[in-house]
Order: structure tokens, then sequence, then C-alpha cells
């Protein structure tokens, strides 16, 4: 039979294994790899879907989002083309395109000799089917014109009006993954102009973070070695707020706003660094002021940027409150960092962020979390017995624990906030010993295994103070050396460095010299988690 495949590109290697299969089994597939240079390429992609007997579509979160998937979907209905959907990537199907919402999709995530032998039988039992008569109109071409925006975004001179409307289209064409790369580039010389302004240009740098594709699916050596890593189940993942900047903004954009509301009298490079902020607020006012304020602050932060949802949900607590918002809103949920993460074999999780993201996640993956915080001061210490102090519990794979140390939203009180408090956090983890503070199987995790820092930025409390007490040289003697620890390291610019070049040397130095040391991707956590995601999903 003649078989027609859509896809999105970061699905080429599941479709080579479709198209290989299927032409051993006789059939003749068509895909659009198969274009000569100079055809007009849509005319033809819609002339094939026309000509096949059946029409194949590789169903995951880029092909759900992509235009020419979706309208080479649609004419292939109009046309009467027989549809089979197989899902290679999981997608929620409310964000599946409406053709496939009322057909049976072949699931092909884990594909088994039964998948196939199923879908083989689906092809053949599948009813062929007549072209309407007349045809109907032909979609128009799925790749958005930019060339508008590219003169736009050189024009001599923008106002703040002009430069906020071509952000927004802008914005919304790079989340189609076929124009991905060109909205990059324009992206790319809208960033170079000297009068944009602070806000555009940081939402730019945002956009083109999240969005830079590499040029092929060539993984880096430290992503193979966490795959590798994984599949010996020695991969245990460390968690920095750098993963919710686009829920809360970044903790350096944070305090800078929260300097402004008090005001901050302190020199003007210190409104930068939030625990110093939240010191002097501390100060100034009470600890129980501080944390009611901080909380009503992050609310707001939440209610600018989402208040549809925020509007509706009024009564939730703040952790509630960022956990609707992230269902609702977390960018391509298959690449989505937190997802990522929770997908992957690993037993024991060590998160700096107080949100149950991550948690939610992991339930989404089909696996029961289990919960614990660091009891780094007296009043949070409890009389009853907690999991980890359970002999019958052991974490595992569909039981992992999610280990909050710096504190979480549900215990208010045991979040580490202020300058003060860090230090409080390290004399507590010394004075306590091994075993004491820390529990020993998250110890032994950060011994025994290699560690994933994902979301730390460049002058982040969180991972020097783990770098200072928790995670420590003493560590890796049982390591043998073995172990490869790996940062994604967040945009340096964005960090506040005022030279980049400089500022990733001083990294590379400080990180080597650190015992145990840690090797950097220099990537986005958005382009490691999607590296890290294809990456399991070819080689795990």
């Amino acid at each position: 039979m003649r078989l027609f495949i859509s896809y999105a590109r970061d699905d080429s290697v599941r479709v080579d294994d479709l198209h290989d299969n299927l032409t051993d089994a006789g059939h003749t597939v068509w895909v659009d790899r198969e274009l000569r240079g100079g055809e007009d390429w849509w005319h033809s992609i819609l002339e094939e879907i026309q000509s096949v007997d059946i029409f194949l579509f590789v169903l995951s979160p880029d092909s759900a989002r992509s235009r020419a998937c979706r309208r080479e979907l649609t004419y292939a209905r109009a046309v009467n083309r027989p549809i089979i959907p197989i899902m290679v990537r999981n997608v929620e199907m409310e964000r599946a395109p409406d053709e496939l919402q009322q057909i049976n999709v072949m699931d092909f995530l884990n594909p088994s000799v039964r998948s196939w032998m199923r879908l083989m039988t689906n092809i053949q039992e599948t009813p062929q089917q007549q072209l309407p008569n007349p045809l109907p109109e032909a979609p128009g071409v799925p790749i958005a014109d930019l060339r508008e925006a590219r003169e736009m975004a050189e024009r001599d001179s923008l106002d703040k009006q002009e430069q906020n409307h071509l952000l927004g289209e802008l914005r919304e064409a790079v989340r189609d993954p076929d124009n991905t790369r060109a909205v990059v580039a324009v992206l790319e010389r809208f960033r170079q102009r000297q009068d944009l302004l602070e806000v555009v240009a940081r939402e730019t740098d945002e956009l083109m973070l999240t969005h830079r594709v590499a040029p092929d699916r060539q993984f880096s050596p430290l992503v193979r070695s966490i795959v590798a890593d994984l599949k010996n189940s020695r991969c245990t993942p460390v968690l920095g707020s750098g993963l919710t900047d686009w829920l809360f903004g970044s903790r350096r954009d944070l305090a800078q706003k929260w300097a402004n509301e008090y005001p901050f009298p302190m020199a003007p490079h210190w409104s930068d660094d939030l625990p110093q902020v939240t010191q002097y607020a501390a100060v100034t006012y009470s600890d129980f002021v501080l944390r009611d304020d901080l909380g009503a602050f992050y609310r707001e932060q939440l209610q600018h940027r989402y208040p549809e949802i925020v509007d509706a949900r009024r009564d939730m607590t703040l952790g509630e409150l960022a956990l609707a918002v992230w269902v609702a809103e977390a960018p391509d949920h298959a690449d989505e960092p937190h997802v990522v993460l929770a997908s992957l074999p690993c037993s024991i999780y060590v998160t700096a962020q107080a949100t149950t993201l991550l948690v939610r996640a992991l339930q989404d993956a089909g696996k029961e979390p289990v919960t614990d915080f660091c009891r780094w001061k007296p009043e949070l210490m409890r009389d009853s017995k907690e999991p980890l102090e359970d002999p019958a519990y052991e974490p595992t794979v569909d039981r992992p624990l999610v280990y909050h140390v710096f504190g979480t939203l549900d215990v208010p009180e045991s979040i580490v906030i202020t300058e003060d408090e860090y230090f409080d956090f390290l004399a507590a983890v010394a004075r306590s010993g091994p075993n004491q503070l820390i529990p020993s199987v998250i110890e032994e995790a950060l011994a025994d295994t290699s560690l994933l820092f994902l979301g730390f930025g460049l002058q982040d409390w969180n991972l020097r103070i783990l770098l200072r007490s928790v995670i420590t040289r003493e560590s890796a003697p049982r390591k043998g050396m073995r172990a490869k620890h790996v940062a994604a390291e967040l945009d340096l610019v964005r960090g506040g460095a005022t030279s980049p070049e400089k500022a990733r040397d001083y990294m590379v130095s400080y990180f080597q010299k650190n015992e145990p040391a840690i090797e950097i991707e220099w990537a986005s956590v958005d382009e490691f988690s999607a590296d890290l995601a294809h990456a399991w999903e070819m080689h795990g």
C-alpha cells in the first residue's frame, strides 16, 4: 500500500524506524525528505497526500504544535484519506489536533513486536476511500512569512509600542517547530538593536534561550554520560530555582523588585541578591512579616503574568496556585524540565525549590513520590515519624523520594530565605554530623551517584551552600572519581555577568577546583532538558 508519514523534525529517529519497517513489509512509504531541490514543496506534499492509501500521523508534542503537520492532517481528512495516528512521545489528548479526538491513537511510546503487528494489521484492514470530486481548496503554505518582521527588526528606530508589537508577533511564531529556527534568527537581529527597552531585551533573551535548537541531534559527551549513568541507576538530579524562572521571574529580577518595595537602602549591586534583600526586610520588620509579604509578592508576580488563571483561583495557597499555573502553562510539556526529570529512572531527587511541581510531574508519570524536607532549625522537629525514618520505606523508581533541602511551601517556616538563615543552615549541618540532619539515604545518593544540577545560576546561594554543606569533598573518594557531575548553566548575561566570556572561565575554574568537580554543559536548562529527553528516548 502507499503510505504518507506526517511528522515533526525532532521525531526523525522514530520515523526512520517506522519507514524502514513498513518498507520491509512491502509498503511504499513517502516522507518529506524525499522532496527534490527546487520543487514547489508544499504543492508536492499535497499531491502525495492525495495519491496515498493511508495517512500516518506521528503524534508528539512537536507535531501537535506544528502548523505544517496540522495542515497536512486537515488536508488528509478533507480528501478522505484514512488516518492512523501513532503516538511516539506522550501528548495529552486535549492538546492533540481536533481531527484525532475521535480516532483511536496507537501507542508507540515503547514499541514492542506486538505493537508492530497491530500496526501492520491495522494498515491491511483499513478500507480504501475515493477522492472527493471536486477536490477541496488547498491550504496555504504553513511557514510564517517573516519578511515584515525582518524589515521591522532592522529599522533605524522603533518606539516602545513597535518593539512590543514585534516581540509579540515573534513570540507567537516561534512556538511552531517549523518556524523556530527562522524566528530565532530574527530575534537575534532584533536583540542587536541599541534602542531596545530593558524589559523587551530580557524577554528576547529568554525566547532565544528557550527556543534556540541545535542544528542536528548530535548529543554532547556530557548528555551521553548522564544517559549512561541513568542506565546504571547512578544519577541523582539536583533541582534549582531557575527551573521556575518562567513562573515567577528570576531571583535577580525578584530581588530588584523586592528591593524597590521596601525600599532597600544598601549599595545598588546588593539589590540583585535576594538573600541580602530579604535579610534587610527581616531585620527591619520581622520574620513572620517577611514570609507573609514575600508570599504575597510571589502571588503578585503570578497575577501579573497569568491573570486569568490566578483570578479564578484566589482561594488557593501559593503552592497550589503555582502548581495550577504550571499545569496550565508549562511550555512544551514533553520537554519541560520537570516532566523530563520525572520520566527518568531515578529513585531520589534533591530539590532547592520550595514548589511541588516535581511531585506533580512524577504523579503524572504514573509514580508515587514520597516527600520530605530538611529540618534545619529546632522548631521544625516533630514527634511523629517521617517516611525516611520508616524502615519499610526504600526509595525506588516507582516510589521515588523528593527531598526539599531548603524547605517547602507546604511548611513556609522551613524555607531558607535570608542571608543569616543560609549561615544558620550551614552551621546546623556542620553541627549535626553525618546521617543526622540530612537523612542517610540522601547522603548515600549524593556520595555514590553522578549529580545532575539543573536550574542553578551564576551567583546562586543555593548551589554555593549545597557545595559547602550537603555535597562535600568527603564524599568524593567513595565515587572513586569515576562519577561525572554535570551542571546545565543558565544564561550568564541574564545571571548578571557583564563579561560572559570571563564569567565562563571563572565558573570552569571554580567548579573544576571544587571537590567533587562539576562539568558544565554550556546550554540553557530548556535546551539541555530537550536534548536529555531525546537522548534517553533514543539510547536509554
